[in-house]
């Protein structure tokens, strides 16, 4: 019985080191150096990624964050942040706006619409696990930033033309 369960421990454990590849990166910068995307550094553990998909380009920012201080490392995850449509300093943004930032969110599988307080304007926010990050999933979360931003800045345009 002994015998059984080291063997089970054994296999468990040689399973899980020949899995380790196929699980993310301890930090954001080093899966973006084996992603091999061209980045720039904005801040301490902030960066800029430029996607260009048709013509049309978009630029995402990427950061680490956890629920709580004192977090777990293994509980961090990526946030991105795509700036979508600007609106005036000191525009005050209408209900109606307001209501279909609120429809689209409720209609969202993944990330969310925001207004930045200080700004005003919309961005896109989505977030996935760091531990499980791999270059393909940060290539699918880049992706579908930029494709909703082409999309809701389509959308939203039309209350920014009706200032």
């Amino acid at each position: 019985m002994a015998k059984n369960k080291i063997f089970l421990l054994l296999m468990l454990f040689t399973l899980s080191v020949s899995l380790s590849p196929l699980y993310g990166q301890t930090t954001l910068k080093a899966l973006l150096k084996k992603s091999k995307l061209e980045y720039t550094t904005v801040d301490e553990g902030v960066y800029k990624v430029y996607i260009t998909i048709n013509g049309e380009t978009s630029a995402i920012f990427l950061t680490t964050g956890n629920f709580y201080e004192g977090a777990k490392a293994d509980i961090a995850h990526i946030i991105l942040l795509v700036p979508v449509i600007s609106f005036p300093k000191n525009y005050q943004h209408p209900p109606s706006l307001l209501m279909k930032i609120c429809t689209i969110n409720s209609e969202l599988n993944f990330g969310r619409l925001a207004i930045n307080e200080s700004s005003g304007d919309v961005l896109y926010i989505s977030s996935f696990w760091l531990k499980t990050a791999t270059t393909e999933i940060l290539s699918n979360e880049l992706t579908l930033a930029h494709e909703y931003r082409l999309k809701f800045k389509e959308i939203l345009s039309k209350y920014k033309d009706n200032e």
